[in-house]
């Protein structure tokens, strides 16, 4: 049946292959060689029904899609006693290998089978991937974040964003295991693979040269990530004190290290605050990167001179002389703070929105950071499940590829907190009633005077006179309204 249909029809492959999972067998790879194809493909979805080990079989192949389902199933079902035949497969990434470059898809559930298997010689695998410059970056460094959570895993699979929570491991087993090889990658890697090996590095407390680490934090040439995370990683070390090298950083480097620098300084010294705020706020240049991490620590600060601090940029603020793209950072880090001298001069804000007819949801259309909000947008998985994005995603709600180009911030910002204001046509959801009684529930499409098209949740059409309805509901967004109770209002996320 499987050889006859010949992968035609999706409805007859899947029947046989669940006819197939309901009989017993034994597959060996001589038998899997005498099948073509769809038959192949057959056996191998009956074998995943089962959770059966023996799809390890197809991980040799010759077809790579089939590879690849033999892969997803192993991963996603994590099919007991295949697992380990996966992590052995997985061997020919960690040196030079032939062929194209493996999908990214499957790669990430290479990393996850290994990290998954928990054990000293998978956490060394996935060292070797990051080590391994035959690779794409962004593989590299996904294979390097996970060995930095490796000792404690996340209970949601990164791979399914479902719960699957695993035991913690053995921190100093799997340091002995991974030492040698991290420490070579950070002296050999730049850019995003060196820093995400810097992370791990921390996270098992291998102690690093100094002398190395000083080094990158001044090499001009490596990207901001590397030398800041190497300015973390000599910090952590307490026997390391050079209040000198941060106040050189906060006074001069780029915003993000001065940032991670004043960071520190307050981490290491609780007492002087204000000294790490002050050189923030006092650089001329005055980016918005600064003032973020300014407000920040203000906010999570005690006593009458930072709430002082505080009030003075929130009169800024209401005085129309502060940074409109920060307005949002300076408000939710006031929102922290009890003093009443802090609630007072958020009231006056409050009012001088009030007297301009605005809320605080205004200051969400300025500032922000496009790469971290791609990044949410991307891999958060909610928004991708009904909306298009650079990368793919869903079609129960409107494409955002060109959303800039369509609709104005403030138009955005509406759509977002208040989903219901404006249906676009063919998203909305809605129910009518037909004369007779029955329900129809679905997405209004396109209507007439005489027809209203109506799309089901089966992904069919129906054509509907007018005359035979009823009643029929307003038009609804399925998409939640993206807001949270801010202080004694609600604020835009």
């Amino acid at each position: 049946m499987l050889k006859e249909n010949a992968d035609k029809d999706a409805t007859l492959r899947h029947a046989a292959a669940y006819a197939l999972s309901l009989l017993p067998q034994e597959w060996d790879a001589a038998k899997v060689a005498r099948l073509n194809r769809s038959e192949r493909l057959g056996v191998l979805l009956s074998l995943r029904k089962n959770k059966d080990a023996g799809i390890a079989l197809f991980l040799g192949d010759a077809d790579s899609r089939l590879v690849d389902e033999a892969i997803r199933a192993i991963n996603d079902l994590d099919i007991t006693g295949a697992g380990s035949a996966l992590t052995d497969y997985s061997n020919r990434y960690t040196k030079e290998f032939s062929g194209t470059t493996p999908n990214e898809i499957m790669f990430r559930r290479l990393i996850n089978t290994n990290f998954r298997l928990g054990s000293p010689q998978s956490a060394l695998r996935l060292v070797q991937f990051g080590a391994n410059a035959k690779l794409p970056t962004e593989f590299r460094r996904l294979a390097l974040r996970a060995v930095a959570l490796f000792p404690n895993p996340p209970s949601i699979d990164p791979t399914l964003g479902i719960y699957r929570p695993l035991e913690p491991r053995n921190r100093d087993r799997i340091r002995s295991a991974v030492e040698g090889p991290l420490v070579d990658i950070f002296k050999n890697a730049t850019g995003d693979v060196a820093a995400a090996a810097t992370r791990a590095i921390g996270v098992y407390g291998i102690q690093l040269d100094p002398n190395l680490l000083q080094a990158r934090i001044r090499d001009g040439r490596q990207p901001v990530e590397v030398r800041q995370t190497a300015m973390e990683q000599l910090f952590a070390n307490t026997a390391f004190s050079d209040k000198q090298l941060l106040k050189t950083i906060i006074d001069g480097y780029e915003p993000a290290m001065a940032a991670e620098a004043a960071r520190i300084w307050v981490e290491r010294h609780p007492d002087e605050i204000m000294q790490a705020v002050s050189l923030l706020l006092d650089r001329p240049d005055e980016e918005d990167d600064l003032l973020r991490a300014a407000y920040s620590i203000l906010g999570r600060a005690k006593g009458e001179e930072s709430a002082a601090a505080l009030v003075s940029e929130l009169k800024e603020l209401a005085a129309r002389t502060l940074y409109r793209t920060v307005h949002l950072d300076l408000y939710e880090a006031a929102q922290h703070r009890q003093d009443d001298s802090v609630q007072a001069a958020l009231n006056d804000v409050d009012d001088f929105l009030a007297s301009t007819n605005r809320t605080v949801f205004d200051f969400a259309r300025e500032g922000g950071n496009p790469v971290k909000g791609q990044g949410v947008f991307e891999n958060q998985g909610i928004c991708r499940k009904c909306h298009q994005g650079s990368r793919g995603g869903g079609d129960a709600g409107p494409s955002l590829k060109n959303i800039a180009r369509l609709r104005r911030p403030k138009e955005i910002l509406q759509a977002i907190l208040e989903p219901n204001a404006e249906i676009v046509p063919g998203y909305g959801i809605a129910a009518i009633t037909l004369n007779d009684g029955t329900t129809i529930a679905g997405t209004p499409m396109e209507e007439d005077d005489a027809i209203l098209s109506m799309k089901t949740p089966t992904g069919e059409v129906e054509r509907i006179a007018k005359s035979d309805i009823s009643n029929r509901t307003p038009s609804v967004s399925s998409m939640p309204r993206w807001r949270k109770f801010f202080r004694n209002k609600i604020c835009a996320i």
